[in-house]
């Protein structure tokens, strides 16, 4: 490969794209919100029971499962026009179990049943759904909405033990109680300041600098980030390590900050990697630079090319790409196989998720004592820390070209594109804005052979 783009900020996808429908604006859960009867809503599920067959004629009802408890909602379909994928007509004999649908109707005195008035099918099984136009990040159990794109709470997107990172602002520390500090405290998230409670009997609690602190430093209108497991109340989490971050310069200062979730988040450590609220664009990748410890190098076999840092406490993982520059303290290229454990290093590249980063050059320090007395060593974070791009080693240029998807790996989350001079670019999409003319389009359905347009930035760096 010539050229390897870590993050694209726009892709228009050219004619041997199928057309979607426009997307709605981003969602929103309002606090207080309520769906009263006769509320014109759009509802988005999987058929759990199809209309019956009642004397040699299909059943004008059937139900739809919502939300990870897969709440079923009864869709009335007497005066409802039914559309396939590619909109046809259909009969309510044509809609089957494991089916995904969206609904446009009005809510009855029962607000689990719509009537409903528009309905179309996206496909079978989840894929139909994530694929579509109609999928809400973080709401991947379906969703019942308004026509504004407020989503009702009860189809809340995480389930009891989930594994989740939370991080907001501190609503109400910790307090005294009988001369002891109680482990527990609320934090704000989203734009309407949702209050989620956060258990921490068994926390480890670390500063910015990755210090160990008491759960009495934690004070009002602190940022922090959160890891531990849903509780059998979807707005409490048992805390197992929490960061203090800050006040809100520090946040938005902070490897934590991301531009879509300016108010706070909660996110799914795996699986599915859910986040509340729910937004268009889940995550933009960020230039930043770790300076930290190797955890894990690549190890005796060199299967891999990833490695682990910890650094003021939290442990990133690196992949470190074929084409990304890897130094000795001398200047001089090496291997990132030459990384060992314990080593300390310096990582410029692109943040693509919580606690990841796609390197676009490593440096290796050396161990302790040389990192302790180089120029990257700072007093106050002897344990390392992270930084955005830093001004004089780096700088955005933007870029724009057309050409031909040729090759597709997904897991790795990135397309091998050829121009018209058969120069191929391998494009990562860490979660770019992806659009088909002004509509939303997954990277999911992208294909080999299609004709894309890429714009956006990257990041060249000087010596």
């Amino acid at each position: 490969m010539n050229r390897a783009v870590p993050f694209a900020l726009a892709l228009t996808v050219g004619l041997f794209a199928a057309p979607v429908p426009r997307a709605h604006a981003a969602p929103t859960t309002p606090a207080g919100l309520t769906f009263t009867e006769g509320t014109r809503v759009i509802v988005v599920g999987e058929i759990t029971s199809q209309p019956r067959d009642i004397g040699g004629k299909g059943e004008e009802k059937m139900q739809v499962a919502i939300g990870p408890e897969r709440t079923d909602h009864t869709l009335h379909l007497r005066n409802a026009t039914l559309i396939g994928p590619g909109g046809q007509k259909l009969g309510a004999d044509d809609l089957k179990d494991k089916t995904w649908v969206r609904a446009e109707g009005i809510l009855m005195k029962d607000a689990r049943r719509v009537e409903v008035t528009r309905l179309q099918v996206l496909g079978e099984g989840v894929d139909a759904y994530r694929q579509s136009a109609f999928f809400r990040s973080g709401w991947t159990h379906g969703y019942v909405s308004t026509f504004n794109g407020d989503l009702r709470p009860s189809t809340k997107p995480f389930a009891e033990g989930q594994s989740v990172v939370v991080v907001g602002m501190v609503s109400s520390q910790p307090r005294d109680v009988a001369g002891a500090t109680e482990k527990k405290m609320q934090v704000a998230i989203g734009s309407d300041r949702t209050d989620y409670t956060l258990h921490m009997d068994d926390a480890f609690i670390v500063n910015d600098a990755g210090q160990k602190v008491s759960i009495d430093d934690i004070k009002d209108k602190t940022w922090i980030r959160a890891e531990g497991t849903v509780m059998n109340d979807a707005r409490r989490v048992k805390v197992s390590r929490l960061h203090v971050i800050g006040n809100q310069a520090a946040f938005e200062r902070s490897a934590f900050f991301r531009p879509s979730f300016g108010s706070g988040y909660l996110s799914a450590v795996a699986g599915s990697r859910e986040i509340f609220p729910a937004v268009t664009t889940r995550f933009t990748a960020m230039p930043v630079t770790v300076v930290g410890r190797v955890s894990d190098d690549t190890g005796a076999l060199e299967t891999t090319r990833r490695i682990q840092i910890m650094t003021a406490g939290n442990e990133w993982t690196v992949n470190v790409p074929k084409n990304a520059t890897v130094m000795d303290a001398k200047g001089e290229k090496i291997s990132v196989h030459e990384i060992k454990e314990d080593q300390w290093v310096r990582v410029m590249g692109w943040q693509t998720d919580d606690l990841r980063l796609r390197a676009l050059r490593v440096e290796n320090i050396g161990p302790e004592a040389m990192y302790s007395t180089s120029t990257f060593f700072r007093k106050d974070y002897p344990l390392g820390y992270v930084t955005r791009g830093e001004a004089g080693r780096g700088e955005f240029a933007s870029f724009g070209f057309s050409g031909q998807v040729t090759e597709i790996n997904r897991e790795a989350g990135y397309f091998v594109l050829r121009d018209e001079t058969d120069r191929e670019y391998r494009v990562y999409t860490d979660d770019p804005e992806l659009r088909l003319g002004t509509d939303p389009f997954s990277f999911d359905r992208l294909k080999v052979g299609q004709d894309v347009t890429i714009s956006g930035r990257s990041i060249e760096f000087i010596r």
